[in-house]
Formats: C-alpha cells, structure tokens, sequence
C-alpha cells in the first residue's frame, strides 16, 4: 500500500493523496491543491480507479491547456516557448502543455 501511495503521489503531484482506514477498509483520497480545479477530490478503495480518474483529468486539463496556449500564439502572435516561461504557469502544468504540443506536432507530420 505505502508502494502504490508513493507511486501515485509521483505521478500526480497536484494532489494531495492520502489512505485513511476505515471499517477495516482503505479509501485512497486524493485533494486537488488547486482551487477551483475538477474534481478536487476523488475518493475511491482502488488505487487503479483513483489513477484512472485522475489521468483523464490530466488529460482533459492537457487538451484546454494546449487549446489556450494556441489561440492566444495565434491571437497574439507570441512564441510558444515564450508562453511556456510564464511565471503563473506551474512546472506540472507546463510538462503537460510540452507533452501535448508535441503530441500535436507529431499528428501533424
């Protein structure tokens, strides 16, 4: 269990991911540390099912990051990486936005 929480924490550090013992059950509870993103949290006895949600949040948040990081180079004319130095923009959210970027570049070729 102390294996798949670490793991887990590794891979979602926007999370503040927990086991708590119940009725001699464990819930994998894991707390969004952004206001206002969603779901913020996600409660759920299979640590397979919590990764599984959060990865489609990851996802979806990845597609809208990437949406906006494009109209607004389109708009504006800026530089991608210029975009990408923004200091309102968090390390993880910008590892997301690379991986998407180059994930369209490749669908693109």
């Amino acid at each position: 269990m102390n294996s798949e929480l670490a793991l887990l924490r590794d891979q979602f550090p926007d999370y503040d991911l927990t086991v708590e013992v119940g009725r001699g059950r464990f819930r994998y509870i894991s707390r969004s540390w952004h206001f206002g993103q969603k779901p913020h949290t996600v409660v759920t006895s299979e640590p397979d099912e919590l990764r599984n949600v959060l990865q489609r949040v990851r996802a979806a948040e990845s597609a809208s990051d990437v949406a906006r990081c494009l109209a607004r180079v389109r708009q504006e004319g800026l530089d991608v990486a210029e975009e990408l130095r923004r200091p309102l923009v968090s390390d993880a959210r910008k590892r997301r936005i690379r991986v998407a970027l180059g994930r369209a570049s490749a669908g693109m070729a």
